[in-house]
């Protein structure tokens, strides 16, 4: 049976444990929330101590945290001597579904060259509906054989999943070009409907004959 790690079990990495269980894969799992960690263990997961421990026989480790810096905590430790890298096999792969600045991705890939570890920058649109149900988007940026080797765990939590490009920073520059159009669109929204209630244009319901 292959074994995944998710670190960070809040709405998204919850959502993530969940259909990983459902598609028969076993999780390890670990959040600093004892509340959450009691959820995890009741959905049928593994509950680990640290990142370091649930790293152990992992063959994936999706990172789903706050922030790249402590996405940076769970690969190399607090002091860069422990997390994830210290105890992940060779050939195993990290998938960053976190959203982090582009240039944390990138050093974060420049810090594991030479680990033999694989890592596929992926983000992931959808937010807790899509998360819970197992639909996201993935906005994947990784090799070829990194992607082969994490396709079934991709696959158990997201329905849509773009390959964009193979450098890791390709992940998260879709992301944030994704945002810049979402808030775009939502400014707008907002500004029209502002504009409309000015002029007092929305109060009426008379319908003007062709």
């Amino acid at each position: 049976m292959q074994r995944v790690a998710v670190i960070g079990l809040g709405d998204m990495g919850s959502g993530l444990a969940k259909n990983l269980l459902a598609a028969g894969i076993a999780v390890n799992g670990f959040d600093l929330s004892e509340a959450r960690m009691n959820a995890f263990v009741e959905m049928g997961g593994t509950a680990c101590t640290s990142a370091e421990q649930a790293g152990e026989g992992a063959e994936c480790a999706f990172i789903m945290v706050m922030n790249g810096e402590q996405v940076h905590a769970v690969v190399f430790g607090e002091e860069g001597n422990g997390g994830l890298k210290s105890t992940m096999a060779q050939g195993a792969v990290i998938l960053l579904t976190a959203t982090i600045i582009p240039r944390q991705a990138r050093q974060l890939a420049e810090d594991l060259q030479g680990s033999g570890l694989h890592l596929i920058d992926t983000p992931v649109s959808g937010g807790f509906p899509g998360a819970q149900g197992g639909t996201l988007t993935m906005m994947a940026a990784g090799s070829e054989e990194a992607l082969a080797l994490a396709k079934p765990a991709m696959q158990a939590v997201s329905a849509t999943i773009h390959h964009v490009g193979a450098e890791a920073v390709m992940g998260q520059t879709t992301k944030a070009c994704l945002q810049f159009i979402i808030g775009s669109i939502f400014s707008s929204v907002f500004e029209a409907s502002a504009l409309a209630a000015k002029a007092d244009a929305s109060n009426t319901d008379e319908k003007i004959d062709p």
